[in-house]
């Protein structure tokens, strides 16, 4: 079993003295995430409310929650963006949240499930108040993303082209299953990651935040969607309006999703759990010695993805000075679970295990120290565990069931699960 890379490799800069603390190990690792692989959330940006909908409640609704939708505009400021005109700096991020009612519940704070979703906020449920931007560019239906029983749902969808139309209200809401958050108190906030960066790399590296020249992935811009709702909730008020308590909001998300989770998490310290669902190749599993899709494959197919000196790392994963168990570290000491499946093989289960054992071996001390033991960085040879248990340390685990790559029910189970045992403080 190949070596990882472990936390001495990052002690000591050449460039200048190491002060040899986590604090350190920290900035390198990150800055070799945003250098080589991810890129970086731009550091100067406006953001404001534009507008804030209660939505009537429907069929789709939850009996027991209320529904809003809320509209942001971005502004960009960082001198990177300077070139690009006033009305190309800004953009809309719009929220979806579906939150307990206060009507319902008690007055405390919710905590909160918030992500970014593959085709609009409109295709999550079947409200017909939900906003739909018939110019808004979505990505054509891909088989497999949906749970099998949603294959109605699935071919009404792709009767429709692109831009979406009203045929596609509600197609992924089993994907959603916001009745289930809101019986266990949990508010479910999302927006379509498109906003930020569409999933076409023409379209993609076109737009101002992902543009060619800046060298900022997808992933590391739908991350950065995350980032921007938790400015929203912190600092514009948005927190008390929806009753959501923002020290306890969990970013989640599936596949690429599940990627741009995991990088906000490791980004963003004001998260509270970061939750990767069959997120695979260069999400939660590790590189070196992976299965399935692997480095070449995914810059092959979604170059747009990534700054493009990750390309050199094709066929030379053992040349990375990181991988992925140091993603998961830079969200330590806070929550991290992995959730895979065991059919789910282009993600690799095994490769997802091996990065959360890795991580876990770098303990925390006083939530504030990583262990720099190098012994069994590999965590050599391993089994996946049973369905239905998780797997790693209390703040660091898997988790594995039956089934192929997808998310719906089920897994929204297990993730609040997970958070519930999770201490308050």
């Amino acid at each position: 079993m190949r070596n990882l890379p472990v936390l001495q490799d990052f002690l000591c800069d050449p460039e200048a003295p190491c002060c040899g603390t986590q604090t350190c190990a920290r900035a390198r690792i990150r800055k070799h995430f945003e250098g080589q692989i991810y890129g970086a959330f731009p550091q100067k940006y406006l953001v404001k409310e534009y507008s804030f909908r209660n939505l009537e409640r429907d069929g789709s609704t939850p009996s027991s929650a209320d529904v809003f939708e809320i509209e942001l505009r971005v502004l960009l400021l960082d001198e990177e963006f300077s070139r690009f005109e006033d009305d190309e700096r800004e953009f809309p991020v719009r929220i979806l949240a579906t939150v307990p009612s206060l009507d319902a519940f008690s007055r405390e704070p919710r905590r909160a499930l918030l992500g970014p979703n593959f085709y609009g906020n409109h295709s999550v449920t079947s409200n017909p108040q939900v906003h739909i931007d018939k110019e808004q560019w979505v990505p054509p239906f891909t088989k497999g993303w949906l749970e099998s029983d949603d294959e109605k749902c699935a071919a009404e969808y792709r009767a429709w082209s692109v831009p979406a139309g009203h045929g596609s209200r509600g197609f992924a809401a089993a994907r959603w299953p916001l009745g289930l958050a809101i019986s266990e108190g949990y508010a479910v906030l999302t927006f379509y990651h498109g906003d930020l960066a569409l999933d076409d790399p023409s379209r993609c590296m076109k737009q101002t935040l992902t543009h060619a020249s800046l060298g900022r992935g997808a992933l590391c811009a739908w991350a950065f969607g995350i980032q921007i709702v938790m400015d929203y909730l912190e600092e514009h008020d948005g927190a008390a309006k929806l009753n959501v308590d923002p020290s306890r909001v969990c970013a989640f998300g599936h596949s690429r999703n599940g990627k741009a989770a995991l990088i906000a998490g490791a980004y963003d310290e004001r998260i509270w759990a970061s939750i990767g669902n069959c997120s695979g190749c260069m999400g939660a599993a590790v590189s070196r010695g992976k299965s399935g899709e692997d480095i070449k494959a995914i810059v092959t197919r979604f170059p747009h993805w990534f700054r493009p000196e990750f390309a050199q790392y094709s066929n030379a994963e053992e040349l990375m000075p990181v991988d992925q168990h140091l993603l998961l570290a830079l969200v330590s000491p806070r929550a991290v679970l992995i959730c895979s499946a065991f059919e789910d093989t282009w993600a690799d289960p095994r490769a997802e295990l091996r990065s959360v054992l890795a991580t876990a071996k770098l303990e925390t001390e006083h939530g504030s120290e990583f262990s720099q033991k190098r012994q069994d960085s590999s965590c050599g040879n391993i089994n996946l565990p049973e369905c239905g248990t998780f797997v790693g340390s209390t703040t660091c685990a898997f988790h594995v069931r039956q089934g192929k790559h997808a998310i719906g029910a089920r897994d929204f189970k297990i993730f609040i699960d997970f958070l519930s045992q999770l201490k308050s403080c």
